[in-house]
């Protein structure tokens, strides 16, 4: 979804910078003399595709270009995180906090499915359950322990650097 409604906004914002500053003015007899934002613009374009341009037609249209994705860019992330993407980084900031706490391997789904190849875990569909009950009990006990010494590990870790 957000690459389709980057898409679309990069082809607006290119089609229409291109027929502003380049279409229009050629058909009306008329020229638009770059700026330094302009020229910077297409200086990043060029360096980036490995072109230079030795039109005004080459100039507009990699100045049409780079203000296409530019502008594309924003409504592309905006439309990301709300499709889903929030919960991406919610994740991945969550995973990396558990990590650096030492309450998580860096690779979870490597160690439950190592925990499934040791028969304490069985894989049922997109996730996991405790073979025995018992199993289950003792580590939600063992539970109650784990944030005191993740925040211990978290303060030593600060306090040495």
């Amino acid at each position: 979804m957000a690459l389709i409604t980057a898409g679309i906004a990069a082809v607006l914002t290119g089609a229409s910078d291109f027929l502003a500053y380049y279409w229009f003015p050629l058909h009306l007899g008329s020229s638009i003399k770059p700026l330094g934002i302009d020229r910077e613009a297409v200086r990043i374009m060029s360096h980036l595709l490995g072109v230079s341009p030795t039109t005004s037609q080459e100039f507009w249209i990699l100045h049409a270009l780079f203000w296409g994705l530019t502008d594309a860019a924003i409504p592309a992330l905006a439309v990301g995180l709300a499709c889903g993407g929030a919960a991406f980084v919610q994740h991945f900031v969550l995973r990396c906090l558990l990590w650096c706490a030492g309450c998580i391997p860096f690779n979870y789904a490597r160690f439950l499915d190592y925990a499934a190849e040791r028969i304490l875990l069985r894989k049922v569909g997109g996730g996991y359950i405790f073979i025995h009950r018992l199993l289950l009990e003792y580590f939600a006990g063992v539970q109650a322990e784990a944030p005191v010494l993740a925040t211990e590990h978290i303060r030593s870790k600060f306090k040495h650097s």
